[in-house]
């Protein structure tokens, strides 16, 4: 197996190496742990500025808010972050494991949970 990364990986990790670089504030390089109110509120300002940019989600089907991207999107998005010492989306739990099976655990259509 070929782990190495196509064309568009390469693109995509090029594109969020450079947006990392620019965007993860010298406070939250390395830090770890959403404990304690302003610890939640840096949290909730990185989170957003991971989702405003597209990196929220990626694996999610784009009916459901997400970015449609193959699970090898998420590994390369993982590795940057780690590179980059960033951390994760404050709802890291959420996205990669409640949400994926809420519309399959719920019972609910596709088109039913979108239209919610």
């Amino acid at each position: 197996m070929d782990l190495r990364d196509g064309p568009e990986e390469a693109t995509f990790r090029a594109t969020l190496r450079t947006w990392l670089e620019a965007n993860v504030p010298a406070g939250l390089r390395g830090f770890r742990g959403w404990s304690g109110p302003a610890a939640l509120a840096l949290g909730r300002d990185w989170s957003k500025r991971l989702a405003e940019a597209g990196y929220a989600g990626l694996t999610w089907p784009k009916e459901y808010g997400g970015a449609g991207r193959p699970w090898r999107y998420q590994a390369v998005y993982l590795e940057e972050l780690a590179d980059a010492e960033a951390p994760q989306h404050l709802g890291v739990i959420g996205l990669g494991m409640a949400g994926p099976i809420t519309p399959r655990c719920c019972g609910a259509s596709a088109s039913a949970s979108s239209s919610r």
